[in-house]
C-alpha cells in the first residue's frame, strides 16, 4: 500500500512539476535576440514563500521593461525568468539588483520564435524551482524500492 501512495504521490508532484517549469523547458529552442534596457522599476508585491508554501512573504519585485526586435517589429518584455521574478525582503536590494541594468544598455533576450511575445532573460531554476522535482524522483524511488 506504501508504494502505491509513493508512486501515486511522485507522479502527482512530477505532473505539478513540469508544469512550474514548462516554459524553462520550452525556452530550450528560443532564439537569443539583442535587447534594450527601456526602464526599471520597484514594486512592492508579496509571494508565497517557496520552501514554506503557506507562508506569505511582503517585499518587492525588481521589474526591467526590454526592447527587442523580430522580423522588424520592436515588443517590449519585462519577464526576467521562465519560473520567477525577482523578489527582494527590501526595498534597497531590489534598486541594488536593477543597477545591473542602466537605461539604454544592451543585453540578450530569449524569444519565442513560433510567438515572438513570449520572451525572458535569464533560463535558470532556482533551488525552490528544482525541488518539486527532486521530491517526486524520491517518491518515485521509494514506491519502487516497496513493489
Amino acid at each position: 500500500m506504501l508504494a502505491v501512495f509513493a508512486i501515486f504521490c511522485g507522479l502527482m508532484l512530477m505532473g505539478g512539476w513540469v508544469v512550474l517549469i514548462r516554459d524553462w523547458i520550452a525556452s530550450v529552442r528560443w532564439k537569443s535576440l539583442p535587447g534594450t534596457v527601456r526602464g526599471t522599476l520597484v514594486e512592492p508585491t508579496q509571494q508565497t514563500d517557496p520552501y514554506r508554501p503557506w507562508i506569505t512573504q511582503h517585499g518587492f519585485r525588481a521589474v526591467i521593461r526590454y526592447a527587442y526586435t523580430v522580423d522588424d517589429q520592436t515588443y517590449v518584455g519585462s519577464r526576467y525568468s521562465a519560473t520567477r521574478e525577482p523578489f527582494y525582503a527590501s526595498e534597497q536590494e531590489a534598486n541594488d539588483f536593477l543597477q545591473r541594468f542602466p537605461l539604454g544598455s544592451q543585453l540578450p533576450v530569449r524569444v519565442d520564435p513560433d510567438d515572438p511575445t513570449r520572451c525572458l532573460l535569464v533560463r535558470q531554476l532556482s533551488a525552490a524551482d528544482a525541488l518539486p522535482g527532486y521530491m517526486a524522483f524520491g517518491c518515485l524511488m521509494v514506491g519502487a524500492l516497496f513493489m
